[in-house]
């Protein structure tokens, strides 16, 4: 085993060298990450969060959670599924 000693002012050199890079690599990845659709499809959702059709529509009538309906197909917002699976 090598003991490597460091000033203080290195080592924190050091964490501030790797914050920027670590800064610069989340700036890189926020630009390649897709925005979310607003409203997803039952089978998006059940996909996405790894949930069945039945717990959704348990959520609904419990009123946790609303659908929207466009044409014969029931959507959901995003931002609803989203909030719902954060506050569990």
């Amino acid at each position: 085993m090598e003991v490597i000693i460091i000033s203080k002012d290195e080592f924190l050199g050091m964490i501030e060298e790797n914050n920027k890079k670590l800064e610069v690599l989340i700036k890189e990845g926020e630009k390649t990450i897709k925005e979310p659709k607003e409203f997803l499809t039952t089978r998006e959702i059940c996909n996405m969060f790894n949930t069945s059709r039945q717990n959704l529509y348990n959520k609904q009538k419990e009123g946790a959670l609303n659908h929207y309906k466009f044409g014969n197909k029931k959507y959901y917002k995003y931002d609803e599924i989203r909030t719902l699976i954060l506050n569990k």
